[in-house]
């Protein structure tokens, strides 16, 4: 049995990954906002969640359902050091993200 992934099947589930990480316009803005930051840390009270639930005027349980989802499409990254949580984005992942959109607005 095959155990490499056709290259165009690779790219629709990429395609894929990055719809269900930009499904909801607060991703979005969550992504921006890192992208604009660069690295947000929160010191052990969740200081990230809390600026962003005020910003966007959502729950702080609204704003971590919406990270941990960015979280597990590999969006964004998250590290703990010396107790401090830092939520970065993941400039490969969105790199790559990009080239297949162009890739898809291409015209043959």
């Amino acid at each position: 049995m095959k155990s490499t992934i056709n290259p165009h099947i690779r790219k629709d589930l990429d395609i894929a990954k990055l719809s269900e990480a930009l499904a909801h316009p607060l991703r979005i803005a969550i992504v921006r906002h890192l992208r604009t930051e660069y690295q947000a840390h929160e010191k052990g009270g969740g200081q990230l969640i809390e600026k962003l639930a005020i910003e966007f005027d959502e729950s702080e349980e609204t704003i971590r359902y919406h990270i941990d989802a960015l979280v597990r499409v590999g969006t964004i990254t998250t590290k703990i050091d010396r107790g401090q949580k830092s939520h970065v984005l993941n400039r490969e992942f969105i790199g790559r993200l990009s080239n297949l959109i162009d890739g898809l607005l291409k015209i043959k």
